[in-house]
């Protein structure tokens, strides 16, 4: 087999894979993910394949990836958002900290972006924490995140009360979908602002 035959071959795997993962890796593919995952120029594209199919260690390889500053943004924009998709709990400390890293937008966007797979409180904390230090674009995204979840919506209100985040900062729709969460202190403090 070829190189190109494996591309070919994976491409069409990964595009049947698309949004989802497996429950587990193919008896009949362990071995020569293996093998290509052992190799130190492992594609990226086949760490995503090692990811979408619950290989043992793919989100460890898909992290050192995604900070390698060597590797394009595009590469490791695709593998943060694999990562979202695919639900690695293991990967929610890296997207953390990429969120309050001094990374380039499309890098952090995309990390708040795959956070939203997970629903831990301590993400709206980092968020919130982090706010500040984000650029406009990031914001706007942080922000819809915030308003998916009832208790980061309550955080994300406190922090306007706080004067960390401006009113202006959360549009009419979101305000609206806030109030569509029918939660008595964060309708008390929307209506404060």
């Amino acid at each position: 087999q070829t190189d190109s035959d494996v591309n070919l071959l994976l491409g069409g795997v990964l595009q049947a894979l698309s949004g989802r993962k497996l429950d587990s890796v193919p008896a009949a593919w362990e071995s020569q993910l293996t093998n290509w995952l052992a190799r130190p120029d492992a594609s990226p594209r086949m760490i995503e394949l090692a990811l979408r199919t619950n290989y043992a260690g793919a989100a460890e390889l898909a992290l050192r990836l995604v900070n390698n500053p060597m590797a394009s943004v595009e590469v490791r924009v695709a593998l943060i958002k694999t990562l979202g998709e695919t639900h690695c709990l293991s990967a929610v400390d890296g997207l953390l900290t990429l969120v309050g890293s001094m990374e380039s937008d499309p890098i952090v966007t995309a990390a708040i972006a795959a956070l939203g797979y997970f629903n831990e409180d301590r993400i709206a904390d980092v968020l919130l924490g982090t706010y500040p230090k984000l650029t406009a674009g990031s914001r706007a995204r942080a922000v819809e995140l915030l308003c998916s979840r009832r208790t980061w919506a309550l955080k994300l209100i406190e922090s306007v009360d706080a004067a960390v985040v401006k009113p202006e900062a959360i549009s009419h729709d979101q305000v609206r979908l806030l109030r569509e969460l029918n939660d008595e202190r964060l309708t008390k403090l929307i209506a404060k602002h």
